[in-house]
């Protein structure tokens, strides 16, 4: 071979190197930062490969569960999130409360190739063990039992715990993303996952009977949900004589409560009107004996025969009494208080009306627990209890009101 020929081999061979060079860039991790953190405001939201519903989804988001929110596109339809387990495109409108991220917010997204793609994810979590069960536990797309079994976790399994919605823990099984109910995971190591969010019910009610009794200045009051006039009476009964006709809109002053009505004083005259016909602040400024009936407030002193404490001290007892019922069991979704009543129960949820005939500590009971449950035809999340009569429990206090609403003065 001359020296001619020897010199365009190099060359050419120099020139081949080179493009393969350019082609074929060394691999290198990726990753991304999270911009905000949002919350799925809609039922079983999906994520998917690309910012189009019609490519393949990656992620099944549960109503409620917290994402990463890494960017937003171009036509400002989709959000590029993450559910710590993936990455992928959720519709815009899906996500809703977006706050400021705090601490590290680097997500790893894999490791980018000569075309640009990106593969893997990493998983960080807390270690469960699925117990509590016969054999197996089903793991759901969403975090209702409604949805599709994606696999039978069998009993002992191991699972990796990344979030929570509702009453279930959001969990990595083989590879897998799905929903399983709390009750089945026993937690056995910490890790990193998403927080939970616990909520908890303010319930205003009435109960008991008896005759407010003191000096106040009382409050403001007007006359509503009449047609012309309501009658005012000598005392807290339907059958009293009439003092005077008060028109509808008309202002009155509460002093006072006794039984389903409130003292008031209505042109200079003292009497009593049903409670469902008075609007605006009633709370009693005075000082009552007896069992106080309706909306106490004010600052007034209540001895009654239930529990009574200040508002400040329902809620020092509710935040109480939930956390201690949350410790007992995972079902605690919140808690009831109603003042001077025995309405005084953790609020539970099970997917199959299992509290209806339970009690929290699990065992049967035909006054169940009071519990909650989804009214798929009105959308609505219900909280329901059983008219107990014989052990005067649950909601049985309610039905006592109901009783004085309509005029009775016994358990009908």
């Amino acid at each position: 071979m001359n020296k001619k020929r020897l010199k365009k081999l190099i060359a050419l061979v120099v020139c081949l190197v080179t493009v393969l060079a350019i082609a074929m860039p060394v691999a290198q991790a990726a990753s991304e930062t999270i911009a905000a953190y949002g919350t799925v405001s809609a039922d079983n939201v999906y994520m998917y490969q690309t910012a189009d519903t019609s490519s393949a989804a990656v992620a099944l988001l549960a109503k409620g569960a917290q994402v990463g929110v890494i960017s937003q596109t171009a036509d400002g339809l989709f959000y590029r999130v993450t559910n710590g387990t993936a990455v992928g495109y959720a519709l815009k409108s899906s996500i809703s409360n977006l706050v400021p991220p705090t601490g590290n917010t680097t997500v790893n997204t894999g490791t980018t190739g000569s075309t640009g793609s990106t593969s893997g994810s990493s998983t960080t979590g807390a270690a469960g063990v699925i117990t509590n069960c016969d054999s197996w536990v089903s793991l759901r797309p969403g975090a209702s039992s409604g949805g599709t079994r994606l696999a039978k976790v069998p009993k002992g399994a191991s699972v990796t715990v990344t979030g929570t919605s509702g009453s279930y823990y959001q969990v990595v099984y083989n590879g897998q993303n799905g929903y399983i109910l709390q009750k089945y995971v026993k937690m056995s190591s910490a890790g990193t996952s998403t927080g939970t969010s616990t909520g908890t019910g303010t319930a205003t009610g009435t109960a008991g009977t008896g005759t407010a009794t003191g000096t106040s200045s009382g409050t403001a009051g007007v006359i509503t949900n009449c047609s012309s006039w309501v009658s005012m009476r000598a005392s807290a009964s339907s059958s009293a004589a009439r003092l005077a006709k008060v028109p509808k809109g008309a202002s009155v002053t509460v002093t006072g409560t006794s039984g389903s009505y409130y003292q008031v004083v209505y042109n200079g005259q003292t009497g009593y009107i049903l409670k469902t016909y008075v609007s605006g602040n009633t709370g009693s400024t005075g000082t009552s004996t007896g069992t106080a009936t309706g909306t106490t407030g004010g600052t007034g002193t209540a001895n009654t025969s239930t529990t009574n404490v200040s508002t400040a001290g329902a809620s020092a007892h509710v935040a109480s009494a939930l956390a201690k019922a949350q410790s007992s069991n995972k079902d605690t979704i919140g808690y009831i208080y109603l003042p001077q009543t025995n309405i005084d129960y953790p609020i539970m949820y099970d997917a199959n009306f299992y509290y209806a005939d339970h009690t929290p500590a699990r065992k049967s009971s035909a006054s169940g627990s009071i519990y909650s449950f989804y009214n798929v035809r009105t959308r609505n999340v219900v909280v329901s209890g059983h008219n107990s009569r014989t052990s005067k429990t649950m909601f049985h206090a309610l039905h006592h009101m109901q009783e004085r609403t309509l005029g009775y003065s016994k358990c009908q």
